[in-house]
């Protein structure tokens, strides 16, 4: 028994079961691990993910900022979006997943959610909480009427609101947000008392009927260019020298009175904060009116300048905007008419008819007539009539406001 257990035979065995042993804790320990890199790794491709996707949610939200920015409450925001609500406001699945991509991004994989909130009280300068639901304050810091909350439009008009947006991927979630601002445009019109295709006082008309400084002229896009006497029909008829204190000036060459993109950005404006009509309106509330189509009357235009006297230093000024069709003016108005496009038999755009004052500028764009008829008409060039055309230009975050939160 004593001689076995001397014997060496069978340590080759022994050696290697222990050296294998060695090596499976070393290969189990590496396994766990690779592994537990992977899941990290995983995790972190799936936060970069998320966070990605947070970040292209804010990009689209500030974008539509751009071209509906909530001036009024009219044009409000819903108090959040996500793919589950539709509508201009908020921003579909193609404007998003444009900015991303990855196997993380399969449908059915990932949601997001954005709100849009003023920076008006606490909130001016940093995003908590209470921005979440804080009611609207206007200009002064007080309550709006009536009152909102949570507040997702712009209600202190200072064209800046926050932004939240969160992207979830696969159950992970990050949440960032910004201060999105607006640029707003004064748009360029012309300096003329008239702009249009040509002119006409129709007869019977007593004058003086255009008195304007001298640097305000009438522009006709007809005729071989240069100055025109009366009666230079078809572009220009008056009969007494008297009527038009000011030149008359054939610009064949001219373009619209608005640029299409100048037009364009009104609408848009218009249409954000509540003055965009269809068809003619009667008695407008404010004092910007754009209207679609229509052969419209004075009910339409807004209500300045009234009863009568000249405007003063401090008066308001009215501004009338058409894409199409056309508009006869009686009384009295202070502001600017515009018209686009002409939608008459007879050509006219604007006619002016028993009209006691009119103090601003009129257009028509292309070939329309502008006409005056008959009563004691009276027209002066006022440029205070243009200062109205301002419109919202592009749209950023303020970088030093971006940041992650924690919800």
């Amino acid at each position: 028994m004593r001689a076995r257990l001397r014997e060496e035979d069978g340590i080759a065995l022994a050696m290697a079961m222990v050296v294998m042993g060695l090596m499976l804790s070393i290969g189990l320990a590496s396994f766990a691990f690779v592994d537990n890199q992977q899941r990290q790794a995983s995790g972190e491709r799936l936060r970069e993910s998320s966070f990605n996707l947070g970040e292209s949610a804010l990009d689209s939200q500030a974008t539509l900022l751009q071209q509906r920015w909530p001036a009024t409450s009219a044009g409000a925001f819903p108090p959040e979006c996500s793919p589950t609500v539709a509508g201009g406001q908020c921003a579909g699945l193609a404007a998003l997943i444009q900015n991303v991509s990855g196997p993380d991004f399969q449908a059915g994989q990932f949601t997001w959610s954005t709100r849009v909130r003023d920076n008006g009280g606490s909130s001016a300068a940093y995003y908590d909480d209470a921005t979440d639901t804080q009611a609207c304050v206007g200009p002064t810091g007080a309550p709006t009427v009536p009152s909102m909350a949570p507040c997702t439009w712009d209600a202190n008009g200072d064209n800046q609101v926050w932004v939240r947006a969160q992207g979830i991927v696969r159950g992970q979630r990050r949440t960032v947000v910004a201060k999105v601002t607006v640029d707003r445009y004064a748009e360029q019109f012309p300096r003329a008392a008239i702009t249009a295709g040509s002119f006409v006082i129709q007869p019977g008309t007593p004058g003086p009927l255009v008195s304007t400084p001298a640097d305000a002229p009438i522009i006709v896009r007809c005729g071989p260019g240069g100055v025109l006497p009366k009666n230079s029909a078809p572009c220009v008829f008056y009969k007494k020298d008297s009527q038009v204190t000011v030149p008359v000036l054939s610009q064949p060459d001219a373009g619209p009175a608005l640029s299409p993109d100048a037009f364009n950005r009104l609408e848009l404006a218009a249409r954000a904060e509540g003055w965009y009509y269809d068809t003619c309106p009667t008695n407008p509330p404010g004092l910007r009116v754009f209207v679609g189509n229509g052969q419209c009357g004075s009910a339409s235009l807004p209500l300045t300048c009234q009863p009568g006297p000249p405007p003063t230093p401090n008066a308001t000024f009215g501004t009338y905007i058409q894409r199409n069709g056309s508009i006869q003016v009686g009384g009295q108005y202070c502001g600017l008419i515009y018209v686009a496009k002409v939608d008459d038999p007879d050509g006219l755009g604007v006619k002016l008819f028993n009209t006691r004052n009119l103090w601003g500028a009129v257009a028509v764009d292309n070939d329309g007539l502008v006409a005056i008829q008959s009563g004691a008409t009276r027209m002066v060039f006022d440029e205070r009539a243009l200062n109205n055309l301002v419109s919202y230009g592009g749209s950023g975050t303020v970088r030093s406001t971006f940041r992650e939160i924690d919800r």
